[in-house]
C-alpha cells in the first residue's frame, strides 16, 4: 500500500484541484474503464458484506482489489505509466485493445 501511495503522490506532487463534475472523471481508456469496474464491483461486495456482518469478507475484498487489481495489473500496465508522467498519448497496443 505505502508504495502505491508513495508513487502516486509523487506523481501528482502538489495537485490538490478538486473535480467540479462527475464528466471530468470519465475514464477516457479500456484499462481505466476496466479498473472503474473492479471498484464497482468491490464496492458492491463490501456493501453486501458489511449488511450481513461478514468484515472478513469486506478485508478480503478490499485487500484483493487493492493488490490484484490496482497494483498488479492497473499500476504495472504499460499504458498508466506514459499518462503519470505527463504524456497522454495512448500506446500502441492500448489502441488496439
Amino acid at each position: 500500500m505505502w508504495q502505491t501511495l508513495r508513487f502516486t503522490l509523487g506523481v501528482l506532487g502538489h495537485i490538490t484541484a478538486p473535480v467540479a463534475s462527475l464528466e471530468e472523471t470519465t475514464p477516457l481508456s479500456s484499462m481505466d474503464r476496466w479498473i472503474c469496474s473492479r471498484l464497482y464491483s468491490t464496492v458492491l461486495q463490501c456493501e453486501q458484506a458489511f449488511e450481513a456482518y461478514e468484515l472478513h469478507t469486506v478485508t478480503s475484498a478490499l485487500y484483493s482489489f487493492w493488490v490484484h487489481s490496482l497494483c498488479d495489473v492497473y499500476m504495472e500496465h504499460e499504458a498508466v505509466w506514459p499518462r503519470m508522467r505527463g504524456n497522454c498519448q495512448p500506446t500502441q497496443r492500448e489502441v488496439t485493445a
